[in-house]
């Protein structure tokens, strides 16, 4: 169970360290108390986080602020992946003059009408093949293939791919964002990291000699009238990854998040098992609740003063978007989970014109797999041994494993 915020009153904000043993169990402790004493806390030289609701949107949506990447000019300070992974962002801007943003949001936009009976297909063969197994992790045998899979059949991988592809970045451990990398540093990839990319080059020739409808044929289609220096074939394979990632790391984490949350909170498990349409409220709060994104990163484009400190041009903000969903300033009893609760827009898909493109895609995913996973299990346990949570990368909460006990199928 979670721990009450007021727990926390022997931590000073000084102690703040995302390696903190602490913290990474459970941030929200830390975050109430910045929220009350240091609302803009620089945690370090140039660095500093956000932890009220009205001052991150407000961020978000400031013409003061560059999303990472976004105008990022200086790359030379980065280390190689790191501006790789800029360069992909860009390209993804609004504002961008080459329309791969649009490309990405029309493919989108038509998977949420098609996608839904495939993504319950998936869902429910995924969990008949668990059945009767007194214990299962629900990581490695559910989020992961079922998350992967989904965003695997939206970019345009051949079903007949997925299963093996699944395993190969099961492996990578949510690493993957080490394989996007600048065109002289990808012969350094070993192992799955390489198999992985030498799998969406291979990926990317198909495509190329029968187009489909499939985001990756619309990302060849765009890059081949944007200019090389803007798209080369590295750069979308770097795209690509960061698009793979994305889809399916985030809800990967979002669905042990939640399934965590439902057995802390069974009052709303049961009131979910006995009104399925209450999935749509459930997943709004869920995501709020304990969002798979902690944090994003802005740079401050000329100096800012926000409750009296003064971040500087150039400075990195580190917008705390598990902090401001718990602000109680938004958010009446925001350490309880509350799947009635009157919908208010949270913050784990961002706001403003960078909210993320596929946020409806992902509730939409979120829900299919936390529906069908009640209706097949109908109770279930959390194994009673210490959870681990992922630290890499920082930006990102989410169990290492969910182990599952005393099982019952429906």
């Amino acid at each position: 169970m979670h721990q009450t915020a007021n727990s926390v009153s022997n931590h000073h904000p000084k102690q703040l360290s995302f390696s903190d043993n602490a913290m990474v169990d459970n941030p929200y402790l830390f975050y109430h108390q910045l929220r009350e004493t240091s609302p803009v806390y620089q945690m370090q030289q140039g660095r500093w986080l956000i932890s009220r609701y009205a001052n991150a949107v407000s961020l978000l949506n400031s013409p003061q602020c560059d999303h990472w990447g976004q105008n990022l000019r200086d790359m030379s300070r980065l280390h190689p992946t790191e501006a790789a992974l800029a360069q992909c962002l860009q390209v993804l801007a609004p504002n961008h003059a080459v329309p791969f943003r649009q490309a990405v949001h029309s493919v989108v936009a038509r998977a949420l009408n098609e996608q839904a009976t495939a993504m319950t297909h998936r869902a429910d063969a995924l969990l008949q093949s668990l059945r009767d197994r007194p214990h299962i992790d629900a990581m490695a045998d559910y989020a992961h293939p079922f998350t992967f899979g989904s965003i695997s059949q939206v970019i345009g991988v051949p079903e007949a791919d997925i299963s093996a592809l699944s395993e190969v970045v099961g492996r990578l451990q949510g690493n993957y964002l080490s394989c996007v990398s600048a065109e002289n540093q990808e012969n350094l990839l070993q192992g799955d990291g390489q198999v992985f990319v030498d799998y969406l080059h291979r990926l990317l020739e198909e495509k190329r000699r029968a187009p489909q409808t499939d985001l990756i044929s619309q990302l060849i289609q765009v890059a081949e009238h944007a200019d090389p220096d803007v798209m080369s074939e590295a750069g979308l394979i770097n795209l690509l990854i960061l698009l793979f990632y994305a889809g399916h790391q985030n809800m990967m984490n979002f669905i042990g998040n939640a399934l965590l949350a439902l057995f802390q909170h069974p009052d709303s498990c049961t009131a979910l098992r006995q009104d399925p349409a209450l999935m749509d409220k459930a997943i709004i709060e869920l995501l709020r609740f304990d969002s798979p994104v902690q944090y994003i990163l802005l740079i401050a484009r000329e100096a800012i003063t926000l409750r009296s400190q003064v971040i500087a041009p150039g400075e990195e903000i580190l917008i705390g978007v598990g902090a401001a969903n718990r602000d109680p300033e938004v958010f009446e009893n925001p350490d309880q989970l509350d799947i009635h609760r009157r919908p208010t827009q949270h913050l784990a898909f961002g706001a403003g014109i960078f909210r993320c493109i596929g946020a409806q895609l992902a509730q939409r995913q979120g829900g299919i797999a936390l529906s069908r996973f009640l209706a097949h299990i109908t109770d279930f346990q959390v194994a009673d041994e210490p959870l681990r949570w992922r630290t890499t990368p920082m930006v990102q909460r989410g169990l290492y494993a969910l182990p599952l006990a005393g099982l019952n199928y429906g």
